[in-house]
C-alpha cells in the first residue's frame, strides 16, 4: 500500500496491476477535490462511510450534482469533468480505476495546484 497525503485528505493505493488500480480515499469534512477530468482513466466510486457529493459535467447542457451515501456507486467516464466534496462529515470511499494514475487535468483547485 502507498499512502499519499492530499490537501483535502489522503489516498491509499491498495492495488495496482493487470490494467487497473484501487484506492481508498479519505475526504475530510468541508473539503473538496480539484475540478478535473481524465483523458483515458475510467473511475468507479463506491462510498464506504459518510456522504459524498459528486459534481459531474459531461459537456452536455445539464451539469449535475449527485449525493452518494454508503454502498452507493457511480461510474465516471473519461473526459467527464468532475469534483468530489464532503460537506457534513469525513467521507471514506473506494475508487476502482483503469491503471492511468497520472492522467489528471486540473481545471480549478482550492489549493492552487496545477
Amino acid at each position: 500500500m502507498k499512502l499519499t497525503v492530499k490537501p483535502w485528505g489522503s489516498e491509499n493505493l491498495i492495488f495496482q496491476g493487470n490494467g487497473y488500480a484501487v484506492k481508498q480515499i479519505l475526504l475530510k469534512k468541508q473539503k473538496r477535490t480539484s475540478l478535473h477530468y481524465h483523458n483515458i482513466k475510467h473511475e468507479t466510486i463506491i462510498v464506504y462511510s459518510g456522504e459524498l457529493t459528486v459534481f459531474l459535467d459531461d459537456n452536455s447542457e445539464n451539469p449535475k450534482t449527485i449525493l452518494l451515501k454508503p454502498s452507493e456507486t457511480i461510474a465516471i467516464a473519461p473526459k467527464t469533468i468532475h469534483r468530489m466534496s464532503s460537506e457534513t462529515t469525513d467521507t471514506t470511499y473506494f475508487e476502482a480505476q483503469s491503471d492511468h494514475l497520472d492522467d489528471v487535468i486540473r481545471i480549478e483547485d482550492d489549493e492552487g495546484r496545477s
